[in-house]
Parts: C-alpha cells; sequence; structure tokens
C-alpha cells in the first residue's frame, strides 16, 4: 500500500478555461462537451455511467458552483489550510462542505450530504491528467508537501517564508476536489498558476540544495544515484530526500516556467 508521490508540469490555462468550465456545466446540466464526453466513454474505471444518469435522475440539474460555492474558488481551488501531515489521508466527511445555508446543499456533491462525490472525485482526476499534464518527477513515496516544508523548518526556514506559502498552495489546493478515495494520500494535492511557479523557482533557487542540472534526464538519474547506497556516498553524502525532493521540485519549476506553465502535485 501507499502512494507515489509526483509534481508535474500544468497547463492552467488549459484547466482554468477549458477544463473546469466544462466539468461545471456537466454537473448543472448533465450537458457534457464532446471531448468530456469522450472521455467517459472511455473510462472503464470510473462509474460516470451512474453519475450521469443518477444526476439526471434525482435532480432537474446540479449544482451551480460558479453561482453560488463559497467553499471552493472559482476554480476549484480549496480556500482553507491544514496543518498537519497526515491530513491527506483524512476521509470525505473531513474534507467536505459543511454549510448549512448554501442554496445547493440538495444537489451539490461536495455537501457533506451530497451524492456523487467519489464519481466526481475521480472524472476531475481523470480529465486533469488526460487534458493538463506534462512531465513528472518523483518526489517520494506516500508522502504530502508537509514532508519536504518540515525539513526547511529544520534548515531555519520560517513559517511565513514565501516559499512555504507557495508549497502550501501546491500541496493543499486540491484537498477536496483532488480527493483520491483510496487512503493513501491518492489524489490532486493542489496546484500553481504560472506566476507562482515562476516565484517558487525563484525562491528555491536562493537555498542550498543539491546541484543538479535542470533536465528531465539529470534528475531521473540523480534519483537512480541516490538510491544505489554506493553512488550516494560519493555523489550525494549527507543529503537528505527531502532536500533532493526540493531540487525536483525547483527544477522542474524552472523548466514550466520557461513554457510559461504551472505546477501540480499528484499522488497515484
Amino acid at each position: 500500500m501507499g502512494s507515489d508521490a509526483e509534481v508535474f508540469i500544468f497547463d492552467y490555462q488549459m484547466y482554468t478555461s477549458s477544463v473546469v468550465p466544462a466539468m461545471q456545466t456537466f454537473i448543472k446540466t448533465s450537458n457534457a462537451e464532446p471531448w468530456l464526453a469522450a472521455i467517459i466513454r472511455a473510462s472503464d474505471e470510473l462509474m460516470l455511467p451512474a453519475y450521469r444518469e443518477q444526476y439526471v435522475y434525482k435532480f432537474q440539474h446540479g449544482a451551480d458552483f460558479q453561482a453560488h460555492c463559497s467553499y471552493l474558488d472559482k476554480n476549484w481551488a480549496w480556500r482553507g489550510q491544514h496543518q498537519s501531515a497526515k491530513a491527506w489521508f483524512a476521509n470525505w466527511q473531513q474534507r467536505a462542505c459543511r454549510s448549512t445555508s448554501c442554496v445547493e446543499i440538495n444537489q451539490c456533491a461536495l455537501h457533506q450530504q451530497g451524492h456523487l462525490a467519489d464519481e466526481l472525485t475521480l472524472l476531475l482526476n481523470e480529465v486533469v491528467e488526460q487534458r493538463c499534464l506534462g512531465s513528472s518527477i518523483f518526489v517520494g513515496r506516500t508522502v504530502t508537501v508537509r514532508f519536504h516544508q518540515a525539513w526547511l523548518l529544520q534548515q531555519g526556514i520560517e513559517v511565513e517564508h514565501p516559499v512555504n506559502q507557495l508549497l502550501d498552495c501546491l500541496g493543499q489546493r486540491g484537498w477536496v476536489i483532488g480527493y483520491g478515495w483510496a487512503g493513501s494520500a491518492e489524489g490532486i494535492h493542489g496546484w500553481l498558476n504560472p506566476q507562482e511557479t515562476a516565484r517558487l523557482a525563484y525562491h528555491l533557487s536562493k537555498f542550498e540544495l543539491p546541484s543538479i542540472q535542470p533536465t528531465l534526464e539529470a534528475m531521473q538519474q540523480a534519483l537512480r544515484t541516490f538510491w544505489n547506497q554506493d553512488l550516494r556516498e560519493e555523489y550525494f553524502p549527507n543529503v537528505a530526500f527531502e532536500a533532493l525532493g526540493l531540487a525536483f521540485i525547483r527544477n522542474l519549476a524552472l523548466l514550466a516556467r520557461q513554457e510559461q506553465q504551472g505546477l501540480l502535485w499528484r499522488n497515484t
């Protein structure tokens, strides 16, 4: 059991201008754009036929997120913040919206009493994977962003430092909509837009992290070297994996900045 944590180059423009509007329209009206309908039809592992049929059957329409949701922002980012390294293992009831006054309570999948939240979050994970993700690098096994932030704190980097604020977004914005449902921190943990990604690259470049060329090949070779005990002692003496992971995040942010892309953290 467990999950691989990876950070991806993320097409934030595609996510905000295409994925989120199409998903929200589908939820509200049950009408899917052709590309979304194709993903739904092709996804054997997702319970999407039930999702589609039950929404049409149970409600004349689903929730209108753009008009009424205050729990998530317009791009489905969670507005809250947690401090626990174990928060990603929390069950759905701890993540769901608890509003008692929202007009969408009876048809919102994200409310505690909502329907079909698992299908919604599974669908989003599938759509983002197919439409928005580029190159990635491994940053830990069954870990969250807190794993790396704890190391920064040990190095004297204060909680209020901008790098921690950016890492919070990378590791927490998806806490509700990105839920993976399997109990080992799976799912989309969070993301950064291109401007935030550039700032993260800047701040991480100021820290004393392992020097690795900002290419996927160099990072993959560094990872193989680190897992070899003999080579690790030669090339990465006294280097914690957290430092290596932050170096990878720095490098991927540099690559994303060149492409004017964002970053996304996902465990699978």
